[in-house]
């Protein structure tokens, strides 16, 4: 896991893939007020961003995910928000299979093993 601040974003593009470089440059030059709610491909499907506007809702909510082609990249335009995360092992059962249509998969509730709380601006 990769975090930071968009005002430092400059200082990681080197050591990022490309696709990332993409991705984070895009958080960096891009003032999300100004962008409406919807996705935009930056770079194909290879690049693309989800533009979302929500309420965090509490854990308990909240079923553990993965993606199998996409690295998820979350950046928070206002507030607080708590990512929870740990290794994928085989042995997390999934319980809502998306992957061919959405790349994404629901988990049955699993131990993290560590958390970021983003701030405004964070990734």
């Amino acid at each position: 896991m990769i975090c930071g601040n968009k005002q430092d974003i400059e200082k990681i593009l080197p050591y990022v893939s490309e696709g990332l470089q993409k991705a984070l440059q895009y958080i960096k030059e891009t003032n999300f007020a100004e962008v409406k709610n919807g996705e935009y491909e930056i770079d194909g499907r290879d690049v693309f961003v989800r533009i979302n506007t929500y309420a965090t809702e509490d854990k308990i909510n909240k079923k553990p995910e993965a993606h199998n082609q996409y690295i998820d990249v979350q950046y928070l335009g206002a507030g607080e928000e708590i990512i929870y995360f740990t290794p994928r092992r085989a042995e997390h059962i999934v319980v809502e299979d998306h992957a061919d249509e959405s790349d994404l998969l629901f988990y049955e509730e699993i131990e993290e093993k560590d958390h970021v709380v983003l701030q405004t601006g964070d990734f």
